[in-house]
């Protein structure tokens, strides 16, 4: 053995160390902007996906490919950099292991020619120190694919760590059967210290078709999302059967309302499985009957497949109507005792709208309604019109 020799072949580990070291904080860096760059892309091609009528009624055709090149030239460059930063990684750790075996076998070759360690030795010597490096190779591989997997994990991370806006305190028992009263006691709602809402009272009765109308901007969907608890009020409280939602456990207000927004989410997958969100564990004749009560029925029988027909992504093969009447009817399959719409008639022609109007005439004979609505039928079929104006009644 040769003391010398060995501390030569092990003295580019430590340079090996801070420099694999200084390369995994920019590895860790550019996957991190390569993520981001992947959500961006992600979230401009599903927004324009979305609004592609949008885009071709404003002739933003080009604008929008814009768009998406450029998310798509920022992933690339990003992808590159996260590439190279692990290639030159890599390298570096056999460029370095590559320099101790060279070093080892100079030094060890000198000490051959002048006799003072024998060629078998040496080889031997190499060998073992080839061998030693593969480990570290290994582990500096290791290490780079770790710092990758890291950076997924802290974007994983910090949407756990998101705090819901609104939540059930510990212990909070469901809320009790009944009816399906809602009342509003002097509710104040806020956006980012903008009072949308203000001093609201209002009790709805049971079994009520109620329309809220108002100018644009006046609170009537905000009056819809605390009936649903999406958000809690800032001052006031907001009871259904005499019950503030606040002390009654989350899970128990959703299945006592359900909400059909003005553009309904349907999921890729048959009228079935859409449906059956409401209650997953329902039957084909359950099913059956919620689209009969939500008038839905007769149209789906005509469907190639019925209701095993597939909708397309977010029931793009569906018409509005159609696609509301889904959407009500898999509030109806959840046995919902108050059911809130955001103007299910703004984007019907006159036939749909009183369809859909007649509807919602017949559920409220087993269902609380309330609906925000600008046209006339449904203004006219309400058996009573709550006016917003600046948020207040």
């Amino acid at each position: 053995t040769d003391p010398l020799l060995a501390v030569v072949a092990l003295s580019i580990l430590p340079p090996q160390v801070l420099i694999s070291r200084w390369l995994q904080r920019r590895l860790h860096a550019a996957t991190r902007s390569s993520r981001r760059s992947q959500s961006d892309l992600t979230s401009a091609a599903k927004e324009t996906y979305d609004g592609v009528e949008t885009i071709k009624a404003l002739g933003a055709e080009a604008a929008a490919a814009q768009r998406l090149q450029h998310g798509a030239l920022q992933l690339e460059q990003d992808e590159l950099k996260a590439h190279a930063m692990t290639g030159l990684i890599n390298g570096n750790v056999w460029l370095m292991t590559s320099v101790g075996v060279a070093l080892t076998w100079w030094l060890g070759g000198s000490r051959v020619l002048t006799g003072e360690m024998t060629l078998g030795t040496l080889v031997a010597f190499t060998g073992f120190i080839a061998f030693a490096y593969l480990p570290f190779r290994q582990f500096t591989t290791m290490v780079s694919t770790y710092r990758q997997g890291l950076v997924s994990l802290e974007r994983i991370n910090e949407i756990l760590k998101l705090e819901p806006t609104v939540d059930s305190r510990a212990g909070a028992p469901p809320l009790p059967s009944g009816p399906g009263a809602v009342q509003f006691d002097n509710v104040s709602f806020a956006y980012d210290r903008h009072l949308v809402l203000r001093d609201v009272s209002l009790s709805i009765a049971p079994h009520q078709l109620v329309a809220v109308v108002g100018r644009s901007g006046s609170g009537k969907s905000s009056l819809l999302r605390l009936a649903a608890r999406l958000y809690d009020p800032d001052a006031g409280t907001v009871r259904i059967d005499g019950e503030n939602l606040r002390d009654v456990s989350l899970a128990s207000v959703r299945q006592t309302v359900a909400v059909a927004p003005q553009r309904p989410m349907l999921f890729t997958g048959t009228i079935r499985d859409n449906v059956a969100w409401g209650d997953p564990q329902a039957d084909r004749a359950a099913i059956e009957a919620a689209l009969a009560r939500a008038g839905a029925l007769q149209f789906v029988e005509r469907l190639p497949q019925g209701i095993d027909t597939r909708v397309g992504r977010a029931g793009q093969s569906l018409s509005g109507g159609e696609t509301q009447r889904i959407a009500i009817a898999r509030a109806v399959l959840a046995k919902a005792r108050v059911l809130l719409l955001d103007e299910p008639t703004s984007a019907l022609d006159a036939a749909m709208e009183n369809v859909v109007v007649d509807t919602l005439r017949s559920l409220s004979e087993t269902m609380t309604v309330l609906v925000v609505a600008h046209k006339a039928p449904t203004v006219r079929a309400a058996d009573r019109v709550v006016v917003l104006d600046q948020g207040r009644l």
